[in-house]
């Protein structure tokens, strides 16, 4: 089984039913264990960026390393990360065309808890930074890095947008 993507769309190759359970699965996993990343990338180790890279990850312990595999297969990209120490394992989304796959995902599989916040936030500098027309401009740069500023425990707004609605399954 493995996904494919058509501008917006997913097309699910394999079992259908199964790919809908384990992303109904998978969205509750990454409301507990995930992490959305937005890095400035700077010129020549000065503090001018020059661009930036998306990352969604879920760092485990080393036992779970079979778990990342089958999130990868299923997901149809990403990489697994082993750490040096051995005991910790990363299952690493970090191109353009992964992230475009994760966020299909997680538009048709919304997240239910705060980790929607820094999905839409996430979501919002990825497409301002890939669907902008020429250079990175100084006024996208402080865009994008307010919004990397206010993921993950830098997040003050803890508002959840009105239309959202928690759904929980059996997965």
């Amino acid at each position: 089984m493995y996904i494919t993507r058509t501008n917006t769309h997913l097309v699910t190759h394999g079992n259908s039913q199964d790919l809908d359970l384990f992303y109904q699965w998978f969205v509750g996993f990454s409301d507990a264990e995930a992490c959305f990343k937005i890095k400035p990338r700077y010129r020549d180790g000065k503090k001018e960026i020059h661009s930036f890279s998306f990352e969604f990850e879920i760092h485990l312990h080393i036992d779970d390393l079979n778990l990342l595999k089958h999130i990868s297969a299923s997901v149809g990209t990403g990489r697994i990360f082993i750490r040096k120490d051995r005991k910790s394992c990363s299952f690493v989304l970090g191109n353009e065309e992964g992230i475009r796959i994760l966020l299909n995902i997680f538009d048709h599989y919304p997240l239910n808890g705060i980790k929607q916040l820094d999905y839409l936030d996430s979501k919002e500098a990825f497409l301002s930074y890939f669907n902008r027309s020429g250079l990175l401009s100084n006024s996208l740069r402080d865009e994008i890095f307010k919004l990397k500023e206010g993921l993950n425990t830098g997040r003050v707004d803890f508002y959840m947008p009105k239309d959202h609605k928690v759904k929980i399954t059996p997965y």
